[in-house]
């Protein structure tokens, strides 16, 4: 709590203190037993009342005490006077909108305790209206249904906004209890009387805000109230109306003179409005050239001034020119509509008298597509009545704001009633829209309820027709081909079994025909990598021509395909054409032993993308085609499996080299793995710092990168112990040290600490 608003209520306790209504202010202690719940129910109108008046009667005695002479008597500014008063009006503020909240509530109650008796009517008696219904009755039902489900979803996303202010009120109210609690405490723990003023007006301004935050907490969650009432009350009467409407639906009968009334009513429609189109078209020819004189005169108008009003001018005559322009357009789209709607209610009219499935299945998918361009139509509009909106908003700020004297007071009006009219025209067209839009959308209902409501042999017809439409319907069309589902089907069932018998072909000609041929293993493999490869692209190229699909359409997409080689599946091609020199070069085989980037391992899979590599932890690795090719690659047994290795050996300073020579020639002659021919080789390489190093090299076989290394270590084992038989030792690191001084080092005892050294009697 800031010293600011402390000071305020000290000021305010001192003002009132030996006023005879004082005992009537509320000053919040720590005993106050009014604590606000965090969770709040909703409140009863005698409570809102009751608060009501008590919080009036703070904000008397608060005003009464925000005085000039009070301010200047307490020395403080007269605004922190008022800031309680502010404070306790926000309060009273509160309580208000929660009355006007509660009757909301009431009158949502009432209105849901008439819809429950309304419902428990229409179970027991029904509908009052004679039977049959008429058509525009059960349409009038459906509309009712649909405001009212609209309406619950619109309410059923306010639910989570509601709810989320409820859970912000809930936290400012915690957040005010806590400043309240520290208040109290401060003041119970304070010993310094000069210091009790001032905290015990702090004190009552935490009450003050945990009041406000508790009357929000209680508002918010009254309006959480409201809206769970409102959609409640909107899904139970949207539950209500859908279901009078589908039961209205069934004794409808729509009948030739309903359908001629309602045709006459269109035809009415249809000729006004095409005896008006003529009027529209002159009177946009009349707005058109007057806007162009208006831009022929800006062009010949000198001057900044004469410039400015010549161009206002033109833009008041293109609005009304554009304003012109889209009622024409409207209009003749509005005739349009209007043979939409015709088309509808004859239809609806047949598809009461029953129609058959193939001509009902040709309406469904007419309206459909319809509906879609209806309702983009729809979406335009909206969106360009929101703009005029905005616009029209803009425009009449800018003339209220005007100076007076100004030119454009004359112009700007006009330009205002061009956007207006055009927001007219536009809202007509859009409702027309709308209703033409939900009469298709009522047609495809009543299509889609005359196939549910048919019998087992109807429907099997109604199946056989369907399965017929869509097995034969037409996807494209090229170079005089048609391509429907069928054919991409049956290419699809061609393509799926020739990959499958391609599988066991493939191996009988692996196991009847490769193994008798007397080739090697890795010849075989590239064999029957290029033989699948073709024999693939074969069966691709046999399931298009089957099918008939003309393979210029695949030439006319090669544009397309290469550019998304080019950018997207270069690395794919990279490493297929990789796969494809590797198992023509041949520079490394199945089987062979390679070194890639510190990597060792035996190559055991040369495909087509990837090669499969089997490390000596036996940890499988996939290694891209094209890596083989660009990086540098030791293969150890590309050619034989004979590799030279060596081991290094140091001896002391002194010890007889031609001993160690013999020794090193020796172990590796009788070493059982180590090739006689060519013979082991000895160097003496080097005078090292600690020792006299030898090198030794032989030839060994290496399938495995673990046969040279035990090779090594088992010459490594004899060496050592031949060394020590015959009296050499193997060098270590060694470091000779000389100190050089130009003085003696002096040397001095000092005797050993004692153990209570500690205690500075005895030092």
């Amino acid at each position: 709590m800031t010293r600011p608003i402390a000071s305020v209520a000290f000021a305010i306790v001192a003002l009132v203190w030996g006023s005879p209504g004082f005992s009537q202010i509320p000053i919040a202690t720590s005993e106050d037993p009014e604590p606000a719940e965090a969770s709040v129910a909703l409140p009863e109108r005698g409570q809102i009342e009751a608060d009501l008046e008590r919080i009036e009667r703070e904000v008397a005695l608060a005003e009464e005490a925000a005085t000039d002479t009070n301010a200047q008597r307490l020395q403080i500014p007269l605004s922190e006077l008022r800031s309680r008063v502010d404070s306790l009006n926000a309060v009273k503020n509160l309580l208000e909108q929660q009355q006007t909240s509660l009757a909301r509530h009431e009158e949502l109650s009432a209105a849901m305790a008439d819809l429950e008796q309304e419902i428990e009517a229409y179970d027991q008696t029904g509908l009052a209206e004679e039977l049959p219904y008429s058509l525009e009755f059960a349409d009038g039902l459906r509309d009712g249904a649909d405001a009212a489900l609209s309406a619950s979803e619109r309410l059923g996303l306010a639910l989570g906004s509601a709810g989320s202010e409820v859970e912000s009120a809930r936290e400012r109210l915690d957040a005010a209890e806590r400043d309240e609690r520290l208040a109290g405490e401060a003041l119970a723990n304070n010993t310094d009387p000069n210091l009790a003023p001032a905290l015990e007006a702090e004190l009552s301004a935490s009450e003050i805000s945990k009041r406000q935050a508790d009357q929000s907490l209680r508002l918010k969650t009254l309006r959480l109230g409201v809206t769970e009432l409102e959609n409640e009350l909107s899904r139970r009467r949207a539950e209500h109306l859908d279901e009078i409407a589908t039961s209205a639906f069934d004794l409808v009968v729509f009948g030739r003179t309903e359908l001629d009334e309602n045709l006459a009513a269109l035809a009415v429609r249809r000729d006004e409005a095409e005896r008006d189109l003529p009027r529209l078209r002159n009177r946009q020819q009349a707005d058109e050239a007057r806007r162009s004189e208006a831009r022929e005169a800006l062009q010949s108008a000198q001057g900044e001034a004469e410039i400015t009003r010549k161009t206002d001018m033109l833009e008041t005559r293109t609005a009304w020119a554009e304003t012109r322009l889209r009622a024409v357009e409207l209009a003749e789209k509005s005739v349009e509509l209007l043979d939409f709607e015709k088309q509808f209610w004859e239809r609806r009219f047949a598809v009461a008298g029953g129609k058959d499935d193939e001509t009902l299945g040709l309406w469904n998918d007419e309206t459909e597509v319809t509906v879609e361009i209806l309702s983009r139509d729809r979406r335009v509009q909206e969106a360009r009545v929101l703009e005029l909106r905005t616009v029209i908003l803009d425009l009449a700020k800018t003339i209220q704001n005007l100076e007076p004297g100004d030119f454009r007071a004359q112009s700007m009006p006009a330009r205002l009633e061009a956007l207006q009219e055009r927001q007219q025209v536009v809202e007509e067209y859009l409702a027309g829209l709308i209703l033409v839009e939900r009469l298709a959308s009522r047609l495809r209902a009543e299509i889609d309820l005359d196939y549910s409501q048919v019998s087992f042999k109807e429907g099997v017809v109604r199946v056989k027709t369907m399965a017929s439409y869509v097995w034969n319907k037409e996807l494209a069309q090229w170079g005089g081909q048609t391509i429907t589902i069928s054919k991409i089907l049956s290419a699809i069932f061609v393509l799926v079994f020739g990959l499958w018998g391609l599988r066991l072909v493939m191996a009988i000609f692996r196991h009847r025909i490769l193994t008798r041929m007397r080739i090697t293993v890795n010849a075989a493999a590239a064999i029957e990598k290029v033989v699948y490869y073709v024999a693939i692209l074969l069966i691709i190229i046999f399931a298009l021509n089957v099918v008939n699909i003309p393979l210029t359409l695949f030439a006319f997409l090669g544009g397309s395909v290469a550019i998304a080689v080019g950018f997207g599946a270069q690395h794919i091609i990279n490493n297929f054409i990789s796969g494809i020199i590797l198992m023509i070069e041949r520079p490394i085989r199945i089987g062979d032993l390679i070194e890639l980037e510190g990597t060792y391992g035996h190559i055991q899979e040369i495909g087509a993308r990837s090669t499969r590599v089997l490390s000596p932890s036996n940890i499988h690795l996939i290694v891209p085609n094209s890596r083989l090719l660009e990086n540098t690659v030791i293969n150890w047994t590309l050619s034989d499996d004979k590799v030279r290795t060596d081991i290094t050996i140091g001896v002391v300073y002194g010890t007889p080299v031609r001993d160690v020579e013999s020794i090193l020639v020796r172990v590796c002659q009788e070493h059982s793995k180590v090739l006689k021919n060519p013979e082991p080789i000895v160097l003496f390489t080097d005078f090292g710092d600690n020792a006299l190093v030898f090198q030794v090299y032989f030839w060994v076989r290496m399938r495995r990168m673990m046969d040279r290394r035990m090779v090594e270590s088992e010459l490594r084992f004899e060496v050592d112990r031949e060394c020590n038989n015959a009296g050499i030792v193997i060098a270590f690191p060694q470091r000779d040290v000389h100190l050089d001084s130009t003085s003696p080092f002096k040397v001095q005892m000092v005797p050993p600490p004692s153990s209570d050294s500690s205690d500075p009697t005895k030092n």
